[in-house]
C-alpha cells in the first residue's frame, strides 16, 4: 500500500519498524494499525496472486506473520487467496543446546515464545483447515545455520513433515550458502532417507 494509506504501519518512505517487538505492539494496541494492518496483508497477497504463480505456503520477515492478529487476517483470506500453509516455527530446544550452548537466555526465550505462538495458530488452523508442518528448524541458530550445525542437527530429527529454513545470502557471509550446496549434507540427507519436497508435495500426499 502506498505509504500515506498506512501510516500506522510504515515511514514516509514506506519502511516497516526494525523492531519486530515494536511492530507487534503497534498492531495489538493501535486500532488504526489493526485497520491498515488487514487492508497491507490482502495488498501483499493480490500482488502476488498477480503473478500467476502457485501459493506454497505463507510466511513473514522476522515471523511477524505468526503474530495472533496477523494470523487471524491471514486465515480469514486464507480460502480467497488459496493459503493452504503457513508456516510456524518451532524446534526443539536440546537438539540446538547440544550443538551450540552459546545464548542460552535468548534461545530460551524464542523457544518458549513461538511455542505459545503456534499453539495460538493450531487452533486458528484447524478452524480454517489450513495446515503446518510439525518442526520448522532454523530460528534458534538464525543466521548461523552452517554445515557443521547441520550435520550436527539431522541425525537428532526424528519427526515427519519438517522444514529446514535458512538465510543463504548473508550480508556477513555465505556460510549458510554454502550449507545448503554442501555434499557433505546431501549425502546424510539420502543415508538418512529424507526426502526433500516442496509444502504443495506435501499435500499432495
Amino acid at each position: 500500500m502506498p505509504p500515506k494509506q498506512i501510516p500506522h504501519l510504515v515511514d514516509e518512505n514506506g519502511y516497516f519498524n526494525d523492531s519486530a517487538a515494536i511492530a507487534g505492539l503497534k498492531y495489538q494496541f493501535i486500532r488504526e494499525a489493526k485497520k491498515e494492518l488487514k487492508q497491507e496483508i490482502k495488498a501483499q497477497l493480490q500482488l502476488f496472486k498477480a503473478t500467476g504463480l502457485p501459493l506454497s505456503h505463507v510466511d513473514g520477515h522476522l515471523h511477524l506473520h505468526t503474530h495472533p492478529l496477523v494470523l487471524e487476517i491471514l486465515a480469514e483470506l486464507s480460502q480467497e487467496f488459496g493459503i493452504r500453509f503457513i508456516r510456524l516455527p518451532d524446534e526443539e530446544l536440546n537438539f540446538t543446546l547440544k550443538i551450540d550452548s552459546r545464548n542460552l537466555l535468548l534461545k530460551t526465550i524464542y523457544k518458549v515464545v513461538f511455542k505459545l505462538l503456534k499453539n495460538n495458530g493450531k487452533k486458528l488452523f484447524s478452524k480454517y483447515k489450513i495446515n503446518y508442518l510439525n518442526k520448522v528448524y532454523g530460528l534458534l541458530q538464525t543466521g548461523n545455520m552452517n554445515e557443521a550445525y547441520l550435520l550436527d542437527l539431522i541425525p537428532q530429527i526424528t519427526t515427519n513433515n519438517l522444514e529446514i529454513y535458512s538465510h543463504p545470502r548473508s550480508m556477513i557471509d555465505d556460510r549458510e550458502f554454502e550449507a545448503l550446496c554442501s555434499q557433505k549434507v546431501q549425502d546424510q540427507l539420502l543415508s538418512l532417507d529424507f526426502q526433500r519436497v516442496n509444502y504443495r508435495q506435501i499435500e499432495e500426499k
